[in-house]
Formats: C-alpha cells, sequence, structure tokens
C-alpha cells in the first residue's frame, strides 16, 4: 500500500507524529522562557537598574543597594535606607517595612534555573520518544523507496537536539557574575557586601 508519492502511511505517520513532539519541545521551550523573563520583570516592575551605581532605583529616585547574596540560591538581595522609605509618600503602596524596601533579584538565566532545568528534561524526554518512533519505523521500512532517507533524515536531527538539549542540561551554573564578586569567602551560604561605590543617595 502506498501514499503519498510512494510512503506509507505508517512511515508518514511516524514522521508526522516525530515532527509534532519536536514542535510540542519547542512550544515548551519558548514558553516557559517568556514566563521566566515575565516573572523577574514583574518583581522589579517600577524599578530601574542603574549599571554605574550598581544599585535598583525606585519609583522615587531612591537608591536599593546591594547588601547581601545568596549563592546556594543563586540570589541578589537589595535593600533601600529606612530612613527614606519611612519619609516616602508611597510607602504604604511599596512595603511595610521600617527598615527599607527589600528587591530580590536572580542572577541566574532561565536555563540555569530549577524549573529551566525541568523544562529542559521533560523536552529532552519528548525528544527521545521522537527518535524511538522514527528508529521503530526505520527499523519496519528499511527496504522501501522513500522511507529509508527521510526517516533517517528525521533521526538525525532529533539525535542532534537531543545531544543539543543534554548539553544544555548538564551545564553548570555561571557562577556569581563579576560585579558582584566579593573574592575569597567563608563558605558561608550568606556573603554581605556593602555598597561598594561607597556613595549614598
Amino acid at each position: 500500500m502506498s501514499f503519498g508519492e510512494g510512503t506509507h502511511p505508517e512511515a508518514a505517520l511516524a514522521l508526522g507524529y516525530s515532527f509534532f513532539l519536536l514542535l510540542v519541545a519547542l512550544g515548551i521551550e519558548i514558553v516557559a522562557r517568556f514566563s521566566h523573563r515575565h516573572v523577574r520583570q514583574s518583581k522589579t516592575a517600577g524599578f530601574r537598574f542603574d549599571s554605574e551605581a550598581r544599585a535598583w532605583r525606585c519609583p522615587r529616585g531612591n537608591f536599593l543597594w546591594l547588601y547581601q547574596i545568596d549563592e546556594q540560591s543563586r540570589l541578589v538581595r537589595y535593600r533601600a535606607e529606612g530612613r527614606h522609605c519611612n519619609r516616602c509618600d508611597i510607602k504604604h503602596t511599596c512595603t511595610d517595612s521600617d527598615t527599607g524596601r527589600e528587591l530580590t533579584h536572580t542572577f541566574e538565566d532561565w536555563a540555569e534555573s530549577e524549573m529551566g532545568r525541568f523544562h529542559r528534561g521533560f523536552c529532552l524526554m519528548l525528544i527521545v520518544l521522537a527518535g524511538f518512533v522514527l528508529a521503530v519505523a526505520l527499523g519496519r521500512h528499511w527496504h522501501g523507496r522513500i522511507e529509508p532517507a527521510a526517516l533517517a533524515a528525521t533521526l538525525l536531527l532529533v539525535v542532534l537536539a537531543s545531544l543539543r538539549v543534554w548539553s544544555r542540561l548538564r551545564e553548570p551554573g555561571s557562577g556569581v557574575p563579576p560585579h558582584f564578586a566579593v573574592g575569597p569567602g567563608s563558605g558561608q551560604a550568606f556573603r554581605i557586601i556593602q555598597n561598594p561605590s561607597g556613595r549614598r543617595p
């Protein structure tokens, strides 16, 4: 039985299903990246990072200085001075703390985050499943006219994609960015850092 220029329906179905799995894996990664970026931006909404001062500016122009790095959780924490926050006219909409508004920011990208690794692992599972389907179809239709070339080419694409995802999944974290580095530490999870520039708003 032939279908579509001599292609067996079973081989065509395997190709279609494999491409569908690849598209689903790609869609999951795109959506997950967008979601991660949206969450990061929502946590700092209304604040602007000043690269020269290496600090965040609140909507009223006051600085939130870097004061803590948690290397284990890959988080950096910034805090405004309480004296500024306590006399701010929008404090009631910003913070209820008398020690100053705190802003927590992650210095890892999507691929390094736990959620990113979970989605990458799930994508890898889908790609491996696509490869399994193609391998079975290739074994069943090895002597066809068109099927072996189409199935083998798609299987090669799947193998390359799986190797790419696997290598990304195994990549270690990039560590603390250079402008956050504080030199050799004591091995503690938290490192306290004073304002590196010594300036105050």
